[in-house]
């Protein structure tokens, strides 16, 4: 391996890539809780019956009930955006829920 071939390897796994036949990829990140930074998709459940809208307030795509589990790549504001799944794995689409009607599960992915 020659100097510069051997940098660029360095520098990659410092910024937690790998390399994989001459190219740098990202390399999966474990994080503790309470890491500040890292980004995960939040799975909440159904506190209360809601509905999936298609924007904030916006018309009704599906009804969420009680149990129901909603994925949430960013939780921010009260309206959450992400996909509805029922009890059984289904998934009903994507959208909006009030934050309100959700509780965290604590699972992160």
């Amino acid at each position: 391996m020659n100097r510069t071939k051997t940098a660029v390897v360095a520098l990659a796994m410092g910024v937690g890539l790998t390399v994989s036949g001459g190219v740098a990829v990202a390399a999966p990140v474990e994080a503790a809780a309470g890491e500040i930074g890292i980004q995960c998709t939040r799975q909440y459940v159904l506190a209360s019956n809601a509905t999936l809208r298609h924007s904030p307030g916006g018309s009704v795509k599906a009804y969420a009930f009680v149990g129901d589990k909603f994925n949430v790549p960013n939780p921010s504001g009260s309206w959450y955006y992400g996909n509805l799944y029922d009890q059984s794995n289904t998934h009903f689409g994507d959208g909006y829920i009030l934050a309100s009607a959700l509780a965290y599960t604590g699972i992160c992915f």
